[in-house]
């Protein structure tokens, strides 16, 4: 199991705080929380789990990535962002959304068209 550094996620925070381009004051305000809350996640507090998750839901990533940095399809390490790297991920998920709401014969059916034009 990965352990949780306070430090690093206080980096993450930061990381999403810059890429938002908010002040201190901007992100209290989009959290829904107190401006001195912030300072203290920036200074090595971790987050209530709730503001992680607003947290995650602003900067396009996962609790998880903030919490313990995995998820790299989420981190654009190379441009030092916190996002899809493809436009595609919406689509994709509500794809998959719309598949698994089917019934399993008709999941089997496309899950084999699928594999069909995949060979191609």
């Amino acid at each position: 199991m990965e352990s949780i550094k306070q430090d690093e996620v206080a980096q993450r925070i930061e990381t999403i705080r810059r890429q938002k381009e908010l002040t201190q004051a901007e992100l209290a305000r989009a959290l829904n929380v107190s401006q001195a809350a912030i300072s203290k996640y920036l200074n090595k507090r971790i987050p209530p789990a709730e503001v992680l998750y607003r947290l995650a839901r602003l900067g396009n990533t996962t609790m998880e990535w903030l919490l313990i940095g995995k998820k790299s399809y989420w981190f654009n390490e190379q441009t030092n962002q916190v996002r899809e790297p493809t436009t595609t991920y919406d689509a994709d998920l509500a794809l998959a959304k719309k598949i698994s709401s089917l019934k399993p014969q008709a999941r089997q059916v496309i899950i084999e068209l699928i594999d069909l034009l995949a060979r191609d």
